[in-house]
């Protein structure tokens, strides 16, 4: 009886030294955390604001639509200014009257 009260008492003993021990690291323990933000979903890079985005890109695809317009049309114009001012002249009364 007096073996296994001893052998109890030593593991009791050994327990309490175990949680000093672990009650000090933690005393004297640091906690690292990282935090970061996460990608929008519609953004293609972080930090950029998505409306701005499309505004410019919006733009970009105004202008290039307009330069391809006049870059096919421009033989068009010239005959076209032609004609309004042949158009108007004849109107009034400068061309074709007798």
């Amino acid at each position: 009886m007096e073996n296994e009260l001893a052998r109890v008492r030593g593991e009791i003993e050994r327990y309490e030294g175990r949680l000093r021990y672990l009650r000090e690291r933690s005393a004297v323990s640091t906690l690292a955390i990282t935090v970061h933000e996460s990608i929008p979903v519609i953004a293609n890079h972080p930090g950029s604001n998505p409306i701005t985005e499309a505004t410019k890109q919006a733009w970009r695809n105004f202008v290039a639509l307009l330069a391809t317009v006049i870059a096919q049309t421009r033989h068009s114009i010239p005959l076209g200014a032609i004609a309004t001012a042949a158009v108007l002249l004849g109107r009034l009364g400068w061309i074709g009257a007798e």
